[in-house]
């Protein structure tokens, strides 16, 4: 029999009973009535397995003539043999994703990406690559969500870059582990910054930092660091760098303990190496005499102390002031360019290259080989930085000596 449709005023007088009891509008849509005064609206139907219900909501929240429009909606789907509450659940997960996809912007992931993929590098790197992403890539895309991002959102971003070839490329590898980090979570299926650097500029050629690789004027060189008279830091510092001819940064970063006396070797941690593998120089005694004579000025930790702070280090650009001071402009000396002439003149007087590679610290992609050519070649590295220092003395004394400098036999 099909019950007669409820009025606005017995829907609002239904007073509670000692049990639930329920009034029907008619085509599945119930009122039940709880004892604790309670008005639920109820779409209740039958299948083949139990009775099945969706819960509309509360009387008086929800009107009769709101419940009749939510009946039309669910007695659409159970026809269909779908259950209302299923396709809520389905409609609160699609809103979810469209929520959780709209939160999953190029930033966020980012620094998802960030937060997850370089903890291993060190934290200055770290600090680099965040700069480089807060500055150049998230004022153009950090917005966007990343299943929207584009290969010319990209370009875009990355443009005012275009004369800076190197770091454009770098920036651009940062937005491909980016993209692969969120093809790998799911966010995305497409990495659409995989081939980004192929649409880039191509590089520009490679400038080789200046040196001199002539004896003569690297003699001069010597001899005009010698009678330099600015800061007696950056003079000393500018008289080691030949001798031992490591990086601007392990040298300008030595602390005192480092320095061994006794051994007569000084060992340069992993962190301030470019390779990130601990790197012990054989000091010969013109190099030994120059530490004990920068003791008298000992100030803290840093042997090249800041003259505005001893708890700092100089900087490149002390040493690189220094060499402009004395007259040598970038296109004829930098403080790598002592590297290159040491390299260069060392090769030409016959010295193994596997000891000249070592004492520069150049990595030896041969594990096994690295670790034994670390202790093995010790002894034959200072045997060639003393011949090397004896010659670096004779061209201070007289920049145009006949005398060659040649690998012992």
């Amino acid at each position: 029999m099909k019950a007669n449709k409820l009025k606005e005023l017995s829907v609002k007088n239904a007073k509670p009973k000692k049990k639930i009891y329920k009034i029907c509008d008619g085509e599945r849509l119930y009122l039940v009535v709880y004892p604790t005064g309670t008005r639920v609206w109820r779409i209740i139907w039958k299948t083949e397995q139990k009775d099945r219900q969706y819960t509309i909501g509360e009387y008086p929240t929800i009107s009769l003539s709101e419940a009749r429009e939510r009946k039309l909606w669910a007695n659409s789907l159970i026809s269909k043999g779908i259950d209302p509450n299923e396709e809520i659940k389905r409609e609160k997960k699609e809103q979810l994703i469209k929520e959780t996809r709209e939160k999953q912007t190029f930033s966020f992931v980012a620094k998802e990406w960030y937060d997850n993929r370089t903890l291993h590098l060190s934290k200055q790197y770290r600090h680099t690559i965040k700069t480089r992403i807060d500055n150049v890539l998230n004022p153009k895309i950090g917005n966007i969500p990343i299943r929207k991002l584009r290969v010319s959102n990209l370009k875009d971003a990355l443009k005012h870059l275009n004369d800076r070839t190197d770091l454009q490329r770098r920036i651009a590898q940062y937005a491909n582990n980016i993209c692969e980090y969120a093809v790998n979570c799911e966010y995305i299926e497409i990495n659409v910054a995989t081939n980004l650097v192929k649409v880039l500029p191509r590089r520009k050629p490679v400038t080789h930092r200046s040196s001199i690789i002539n004896p003569k004027e690297f003699g001069k060189l010597l001899q005009v660091i010698e009678d330099f008279e600015g800061s007696f830091i950056m003079k000393y510092a500018l008289k080691i760098m030949p001798y031992v001819f490591v990086r601007s940064k392990e040298l300008r970063m030595a602390k005192w303990e480092e320095i061994d006396f006794e051994k007569k070797i000084w060992v340069i941690p992993k962190e301030h190496m470019k390779n990130k593998k601990e790197h012990i120089v054989p000091l010969v005694p013109q190099v030994i005499d120059l530490f004990k004579e920068l003791l008298e000025y000992k100030n803290g930790e840093f042997i090249f102390y800041s003259f505005y702070s001893k708890a700092r280090c100089i900087t490149d650009a002390t040493l690189l002031k220094g060499l402009r001071r004395m007259g040598y402009d970038k296109n004829e000396m930098s403080i790598h360019g002592f590297r290159t002439t040491a390299s260069t003149l060392l090769n030409e007087a016959g010295f193994r290259k596997d000891i000249i590679e070592a004492q520069l610290s150049h990595s030896d992609k041969d594990e096994v080989r690295a670790t034994y050519n670390r202790a093995d070649y010790l002894k034959e590295r200072r045997q060639m930085l003393e011949c090397w220092a004896n010659y670096l003395d004779l061209l201070r004394k007289d920049p145009n000596t006949e005398e060659r400098l040649l690998a012992p036999k």
